[in-house]
């Protein structure tokens, strides 16, 4: 398993690809959050937003470390 990590941190990272998917990570968080914000009373549905908004917030920082723009 340490041979694999190592492997893994020593690869180049596919910069456009997780670009790409970190992009639709955060377009994905915004088009939910708009259906919480539309439907107030969607008190259960407000949780996925923040979930969403941390996925979004977890793949830019994964992106930032492995690719410099």
């Amino acid at each position: 398993m340490q041979r694999l990590d190592r492997e893994v941190s020593l690869s180049t990272p596919d910069c456009p690809s997780a670009r790409d998917r970190k992009k639709a990570i955060c377009d994905l968080a915004s088009q939910i959050c708009r259906l919480v914000e539309r439907d107030p009373n969607a008190v259960s549905a407000e949780r996925y937003c923040d979930e969403a908004k941390q996925r979004c917030s977890d793949a830019e920082e994964r992106t930032s470390l492995r690719c410099s723009e």
